[in-house]
């Protein structure tokens, strides 16, 4: 009979089974239903496109797509995210996965690991079409196969709090990197270093989360451990480097592995490929390149031996025969001997890419040996590159454990003797799909501090609100334990506007946009009419279009900055609607949904909650994590444009409504 343990992770395996099957029947259901410029329109497509060959760049083969007709591309991909080209269909044989490198308007740029299949150049119209990443999923079975060996973490499993290492005595009298840190910083990082086998950090938004892991991995740095740094996401992983970079000026103790279509160009100086050029042995590499390139011209000069023409002779046979001089199956003697010509040049250039492999293997265990640091998504440590490390970390330090599954999170573990995790549970949790799989929102980082509270720190000064945005989601999300800091409790819009300009506002809008400290949340209430889109099904309100479209203009008028301006819409079809409406106005401020803010902030935030119905449904406004994380991102001034009636169905949008500024449309 299996232990517990082992029936815990099997039924993880089920439920990451059950997702990846969802994502690709989702993805298959959605190609089968709609045209390749249906899919445009909803965003997961871009069609009417042409290739054209670029040169390599680090190791991977690079395509540039455009338009046929030269038009501009609506930016729907973002680098790093998967994609499949095809003529149209991604569910025929005629397809090829890639990763986007690059996005303007003009072109983007797609990274093949694979050399490009020729249909690619050949067809006169591909399309690109979001792809599940299946490599994930796949990784993530793999780590749970290997936690069954693992004993030692059977805690992580258990949903009953069991016997962990105690603390040793808590170091005292750290000489920081950082000299700015708050008490409560120091008291993670200090617990951090001394717990002996994991320590959790919980970071409210703006309490520098970000700032509180670099000194960890700059502690852990000086005491000469071996450390890894993860998270879900690249964009936070080159953050951390970047800061993390400012303080060890040695290039090669600090490593990034990683896609380098999904890796900042920022850090480009401590990427595995770049560093591998760099090394003294990668020359014989450029020599290898060479011999090859020039091989596989003078291979142009002969006959390659498609099915055609070797008429199922084998290659061998092919040069026996041109030896000889021979007609074979109706082949002619010359045929064959430009067939074998091309044949010996071809195993001549198998011959230089297994030598140039194996050099280029060595270069990087030795950049990945030598590393002190090592940073990487969750999913890249169990990439085959990074399974050339056979020793475990001392230390892995997990960024975004509140967004990661317990699959997702169990990779870096499983490669450490210790692992420190920073996340808020208070907000967005993983992505998933699947109804039948929505364990895994449930993540390891809200199990642990839910089971561990001692091993855990809390941070409390937040460096991003002022003291009356902060109000609501600090009573309702954090128990009231977040301190506005001394720099932000005060701050309104007075310090962005001209104030001149702000008096010849008309009265109503005065009283949206007031700087006094006491008016930063304001409730605009819109008694507009919900519309639901007859493909994407995606919820859309055009009164509240208006009014926010109004609001931006005004706050542009009085002198603050498009990019110190955001709108949150929990709705895609209201991110469209609204980007639309405000650009054939020529206003160009960021419009995103919750997912899309989160670990953002800007100054002015307007939030459209769309929703305006007579029964008070809410949808998945009712996730109140959602909630907590769109009007926690705005530093200055908070305006939110909803059905007041409608929202106040729910007591906490009710409680909302009421501690803000109310102003009725």
């Amino acid at each position: 009979m299996k232990s517990s343990f082992l029936e815990k992770i099997e039924k993880y395996k089920a439920l990451v089974n059950i997702e990846k099957e969802e994502e690709i029947k989702e993805f298959e259901e959605f190609v089968k239903k709609y045209s390749p410029k249906e899919r445009e329109n909803l965003f997961r497509a871009i069609t009417n496109l042409k290739a054209k060959k670029l040169p390599k760049r680090y190791d991977y083969f690079i395509v540039k797509f455009e338009k046929k007709d030269k038009k501009e591309i609506k930016n729907i991909f973002s680098p790093g995210d998967v994609i499949v080209v095809s003529s149209g269909n991604p569910l025929s044989k005629n397809v090829q996965k890639g990763t986007i490198y690059k996005v303007d308007k003009n072109c983007i740029l797609v990274a093949f690991e694979e050399e490009p299949k020729d249909f690619i150049f050949k067809s006169k119209n591909l399309t690109l079409d979001l792809y599940p990443d299946d490599v994930t999923f796949k990784r993530w079975l793999e780590g749970l196969e290997d936690a069954k060996e693992r004993k030692d973490l059977s805690f992580l499993f258990s949903e009953k709090k069991e016997k962990v290492k105690k603390f040793r005595d808590i170091l005292k009298d750290i000489s920081f990197y950082n000299k700015n840190l708050n008490i409560y910083q120091k008291k993670a990082v200090e617990k951090a270093i001394s717990s002996p086998d994991f320590f959790l950090i919980h970071g409210p938004p703006g309490t520098g989360k970000t700032t509180t892991l670099v000194e960890i991995i700059l502690q852990l740095y000086k005491q000469g451990k071996k450390v890894l740094v993860t998270a879900d996401s690249n964009t936070a992983v080159d953050n951390i480097l970047e800061r993390v970079s400012k303080y060890i000026q040695k290039n090669s103790d600090l490593v990034r592995v990683g896609h380098p279509a999904k890796t900042s160009k920022n850090v480009e100086k401590h990427y595995i490929f770049y560093l591998l050029e760099q090394d003294k042995d990668y020359k014989e590499i450029r020599k290898i390149d060479l011999e090859i390139s020039k091989l596989k011209k003078e291979q142009e000069k002969y006959l390659k031996p498609l099915s055609k023409w070797r008429r199922g002779l084998s290659n061998e046979e092919i040069k026996k025969y041109a030896k000889e001089g021979k007609k074979v199956r109706g082949v002619s003697p010359k045929k064959l001997q430009k067939m074998a010509k091309w044949i010996e040049l071809q195993e001549k250039i198998i011959s230089l890419i297994e030598k140039r492999r194996k050099i280029e293997d060595k270069i990087l265990k030795k950049i990945l040996s030598n590393a002190k640091i090592i940073f990487s998504t969750n999913s890249m440590v169990y990439s085959d590159l990074m399974k050339e490390i056979k020793e475990n970390f001392d230390v892995a330090v997990i960024d975004e454990g509140s967004q990661a599954t317990l699959p997702s999170t169990l990779l870096p573990i499983l490669k450490s003797k210790k692992f420190i995790i920073a996340g808020d549970h208070k907000q967005l949790p993983p992505t998933v799909k699947s109804l039948a799989a929505k364990e895994l929102t449930k993540t390891l980082f809200e199990k642990l501090i839910s089971l561990y509270p001692e091993k855990s720190q809390i941070l409390k000064i937040q460096y991003r609100m002022n003291k009356k945005i902060m109000d609501f989601p600090n009573k309702t999300f954090y128990n009231g334990e977040l301190i506005a800091a001394k720099d932000v409790e005060n701050i309104t819009l007075k310090d962005l506007m001209d104030k001149e300009k702000y008096e010849k506002l008309p009265k109503k809008m005065k009283k949206i946009l007031s700087y006094d400290l006491k008016d930063s949340v304001v409730f605009l209430d819109v008694k507009g009419t919900e519309k639901k889109e007859k493909i994407s099904k995606s919820i859309y309100n055009l009164k509240e279009i208006n009014r926010v479209k109004d609001i931006i203009k005004n706050l542009l008028e009085i002198g603050v900055k498009p990019q110190d301006i955001g709108i949150i819409t929990p709705y895609l079809a209201q991110v469209k609607h609204l980007k639309k409406a405000l650009e054939k106005d020529k206003i160009f401020v960021e419009v995103n949904t919750v997912d899309g803010f989160q670990g953002r902030e800007k100054e002015v935030i307007v939030i459209s909650f769309v929703r305006s119905n007579d029964k008070g449904e809410l949808g998945f406004l009712e996730d109140l994590r959602r909630l907590n994380v769109a009007i926690t991102r705005p530093k200055r001034k908070l305006i939110m444009v909803g059905n007041k009636k409608t929202l106040s169905s729910h007591p906490i949008y009710k409680k909302l409504t009421e501690s803000s500024l109310y102003i009725k449309d």
